[in-house]
C-alpha cells in the first residue's frame, strides 16, 4: 500500500524534513542496472525497459555507465515505451519519498527521443510528477529534480516508470535515451535514520580531531 502525502510538496513539510532527508537509493548503472546503494528497510529492483536496451559500448553516461535503450519511435506520448524500477518498504515503519533526481540525454542514429515523463505508481500512473523535451539527438545532459512526498508503509510498494517518445525511424530502431545518476531521497525509518545520523556526527567527530 502507498500512501500519497498530495501531489506536490507542501512548502512547509518539505522545510521541516531536509533535515532528516538522506540519499535512499542510487543507481550508477557502473557494472549493470541494479542499485549501487539502498539503505536499511528498503528494497530496490534493478532498472528494466519496456523499448529495446543498449549496453552502450563506452558506457553512455556522464560520466561512464547509463541505462540506455532505443525504439522509442512514437511521435505522440507513448505511455507503453518506459524505463522503470521499484521500491519497497521491507522495515516495520514507514518511510516517505521526498525528491527523485536523475540525469537525461539522447543520441543517434537519426533523432533521438524528444519528450519524456515520469509517473509512478502512486495514481496509477495519471500525473506527471516531472516532464520535458529534449533536442533532436545528442541533448546537453540535464539534471531533473522531481518532488514526490510519498509515504510508504511496511510491505508497500511504488513502481516509478521514465516515458520516452519522439525518435524517428532510422535504422536500427530510432534513437538512443540515456539515464544516469539516479538519487531517490527521503527520511528512513527511525532506527535506519539514527544510524546514518550517529555515523555522520562521528565521522564529523572524527574528522574535527584530525584537523586538530
Amino acid at each position: 500500500m502507498l500512501l500519497l502525502a498530495g501531489a506536490s510538496v507542501n512548502g512547509q513539510t518539505m522545510t521541516q524534513s531536509l533535515s532528516n532527508q538522506v540519499v535512499l537509493v542510487r543507481y550508477d548503472f557502473e557494472g549493470g542496472w541494479g542499485p549501487a546503494l539502498v539503505a536499511a528497510g528498503i528494497g530496490a529492483t534493478e532498472w528494466a525497459t519496456t523499448a529495446n536496451r543498449i549496453d552502450y559500448v563506452g558506457g553512455g553516461g556522464n560520466p561512464g555507465g547509463a541505462a540506455v535503450a532505443r525504439s522509442w519511435m512514437s511521435w505522440n506520448r507513448d505511455d507503453g515505451k518506459y524505463f522503470s524500477f521499484e521500491i519497497s518498504n521491507t522495515s516495520s515503519s514507514n518511510f516517505t519519498l521526498e525528491e527523485l533526481r536523475f540525469d537525461i540525454s539522447n543520441s543517434p542514429p537519426g533523432i533521438g527521443p524528444q519528450g519524456w515523463a515520469l509517473v509512478s505508481s502512486g495514481d496509477n500512473f495519471n500525473t506527471d510528477l516531472a516532464a520535458g523535451t529534449l533536442e533532436f539527438a545528442f541533448a546537453p545532459w540535464r539534471t531533473i529534480s522531481a518532488p514526490l512526498a510519498m509515504t510508504v508503509v511496511p510491505m508497500g510498494k511504488v513502481e516509478f516508470r521514465l516515458l520516452g517518445w519522439g525518435a524517428n525511424a532510422a535504422f536500427p530502431q530510432g534513437g538512443h535515451l540515456h539515464v544516469d545518476n539516479v538519487y531517490l531521497y527521503g527520511i528512513p525509518e527511525p532506527s535506519s535514520l539514527s544510524l546514518l545520523l550517529a555515523g555522520g556526527a562521528a565521522f564529523a567527530a572524527a574528522r574535527r580531531r584530525k584537523l586538530d
